[in-house]
């Protein structure tokens, strides 16, 4: 995320105002976890605020279904990271990093 965050790869982004909820930074086996070229998708929901933690819990469950994927049997993710907007109430960020850009398609099919 400091990667991303510095290069500014993700404008929109302040990670400083925002609290890891659930997901992985890494996935293991995965021998280009450190690649500088991979591609980030950032997913934000507005949801009712009595649904957050309904949605956010949803979010963190597709996060472990896809580290335990077998790989090639789902999304070739890197980096699955579900945030908690401290600023907004209704917001939750949905982080993707992946080397393709075949896995946004394949995350939206999926949700």
């Amino acid at each position: 995320m400091d990667i991303a965050a510095q290069d500014q790869l993700v404008q929109h982004l302040d990670v400083h105002y925002c609290d890891l909820e659930g997901g992985w930074l890494s996935h293991p086996g995965d021998l280009s976890k450190d690649a500088k070229d991979s591609f980030v998708a950032v997913y934000y929901f507005h949801t009712l605020t009595t649904e957050r933690s309904r949605v956010m819990k949803r979010l963190c469950l597709f996060a472990d279904i896809i580290k335990k994927a077998a790989p090639g049997n789902g999304p070739a993710l890197q980096s699955c990271i579900i945030l908690k907007d401290c600023m907004e109430a209704d917001v939750i960020i949905l982080y993707l990093r992946s080397v393709t850009t075949q896995v946004n398609l394949a995350v939206r099919n999926d949700c």
